[in-house]
């Protein structure tokens, strides 16, 4: 199996640098002048005249880097992975990796084929759950949405994310620690709408992996808050993956102008609304005034509409609000449930 190279200190770390600095300039104004720089940075040949692909293997390697430990940018560096597959020139190979029928693997399947392995390796080496300050599992997050967003742009093939969703899902023990959780959440909200309509088969492993979800979501030993997650993620596809309408925030001017319109209302005079106590002719009876000093009503009770001393309707006929519950089985059943559906392909066979 393919492994990623040591950096050497010759050429490689020339074109390390070069693609560092000008990912570090990528912003949304300038991103086509810097995105066609870094390309043009990969597509350098080799200066051993060496068909490797080390100068593109070193590209992606960098734009990983600064995706998993620059989160903010993500989007940035997404679309610069699309626009690499776009653009890389096709004579870009590597010999050292076969194809399919022996063929050698250039162009924008090499880009597809150093995008997955490298993230196939960083998968592998996952979090640690001793990692006090959290760096660690920060990066591995930011990997998984990475990740995500990567497949959301349908840069690879359906069977590609069913793979690494069944090991996001498999590769966990009972009951799954926080960290794992999320990032399963973060993976399918990313990649559940291409899984959803995609082939019965995609189907059918979606409602494989939400069957293991459920179970998940009723485990008491999970902290409330990732239940939540889970929650939402199940509620998520119910909507056919439409998320919640976000509020925006309001602007300065627009809450002023709402401030001077409820002070408008508050300063005008409140009129007597119907349906108080009620003379003969049906029309509101306003109460005298009372003179200073005179006590003839005092402990006098204006009748009005009886009040009726037992519970209102508003406690009738509201049903009990039962929890969803699924049929008893455990975890186990439901990895093996995930791996039976078809057979989790190799790595190397993931090709577009």
């Amino acid at each position: 199996m393919y492994r990623r190279q040591a950096t050497p200190a010759g050429s490689d770390d020339l074109v390390r640098r070069q693609a560092t600095s000008l990912l570090n300039k990528l912003v949304s104004q300038n991103f086509d002048s810097i995105s066609a720089q870094i390309i043009a940075v990969a597509n350098r040949p080799n200066d051993k005249g060496e068909h490797d692909g080390r100068a593109l293997e070193v590209v992606v390697d960098t734009c990983f880097d600064a995706a998993t430990s620059q989160p903010m940018w993500s989007d940035l560096h997404v679309r610069f992975c699309r626009a690499l597959v776009d653009g890389i020139s096709p004579d870009v190979r590597d010999e050292r990796l076969p194809g399919p029928k022996g063929r050698t693997v250039a162009g924008r399947k090499l880009v597809r084929r150093y995008l997955l392995h490298i993230l196939h390796e960083d998968l592998d080496k996952g979090w640690d759950p001793d990692d006090v300050e959290g760096k660690k599992t920060q990066n591995y997050i930011a990997l998984i949405r990475f990740m995500g967003e990567n497949f959301k742009t349908q840069m690879c093939s359906n069977r590609t994310v069913h793979w690494h969703a069944k090991k996001l899902l498999t590769d966990v023990k009972s009951p799954p620690r926080g960290t794992e959780i999320e990032a399963v959440c973060i993976f399918l909200q990313r990649t559940g709408v291409q899984l959803e309509t995609g082939s019965a088969w995609d189907q059918k492993y979606l409602d494989a992996y939400f069957f293991l979800i459920r179970q998940w979501n009723l485990d008491v030993r999970i902290s409330p808050r990732h239940r939540f997650m889970l929650q939402d993620l199940i509620d998520l596809r119910t909507r056919k993956w439409v998320p919640r309408k976000m509020v925006s925030p309001k602007t300065i001017p627009c809450s002023k102008a709402e401030a001077r319109q409820q002070t408008i209302q508050d300063d005008q005079p409140h009129e007597r609304m119907p349906g108080g106590p009620q003379g003969a002719e049906g029309k509101d009876t306003p109460r005298p005034p009372s003179k200073a000093g005179d006590l003839s009503n005092f402990g006098k009770i204006r009748r009005g509409l009886p009040m009726p001393f037992r519970p209102s309707s508003v406690f009738a006929g509201k049903k009990e609000n039962k929890r969803e519950t699924l049929p008893t089985s455990s975890s186990q059943n439901a990895s093996s449930m995930i791996t039976q559906v078809r057979p989790m392909p190799s790595l190397e066979n993931l090709q577009n």
